[in-house]
Parts: structure tokens; sequence; C-alpha cells
């Protein structure tokens, strides 16, 4: 019996840790979808129905605050991806 590969969104605007995630994960058996901005995340979400997003919440102006509350309506849970010191997390 053969089962769906978990459908993944990947949102980061540096686009080689984007491929690079992307790459890894796929070959890790999972349906990837990778959006360089919240406006391609938020295309995809209307296109696809995802398992986990994994974003990158200190991205653009907004920090996702829509992609999330999307992401949230349907039921998605996502991932939070920082690389950022603590400080900057609990303000988040």
């Amino acid at each position: 019996m053969e089962t769906n590969p978990a459908a993944l969104l990947i949102v980061d605007d540096d686009r080689n840790l984007l491929e690079l995630m992307k790459m890894r994960l796929e070959s890790s058996g999972y349906a990837v979808t990778a959006a360089p901005d919240e406006d391609g995340a938020k295309q995809a979400c209307l296109d696809a129905t995802f398992d986990l997003a994994i974003l990158d919440l200190r991205q653009g102006r907004a920090r996702q605050t829509g992609l999330r509350r999307r992401l949230f309506q349907r039921q998605a849970p996502f991932l939070a991806q920082l690389a950022h010191p603590r400080a900057e997390v609990q303000r988040l």
C-alpha cells in the first residue's frame, strides 16, 4: 500500500537556504513547495493543502502575519525558522 508523502511548504527569502532545504526534504521523501516570499506562499496555499509549513518569521516587515493566519484557518501547523538572538524571538 502506497502512501502519499507529507506536503510541506517552505518560505524563506534566502534563496540558497530555500533550495538547500527543498533538496534535503525532497530527498527524504517529502513533497515540497518552496516560496521566496509571503505572496508566493499565499498563492501556494490557494493551490494546495500542506501538512506543515516551515516559515522564516523574520522575513518581511509584516512578519508573515497574514500567512500565519491563513495557515491557522486551514488548520495547518507551522514551524518557525529563526536565526536571531533570543531577544528577537521574544518579540514575535
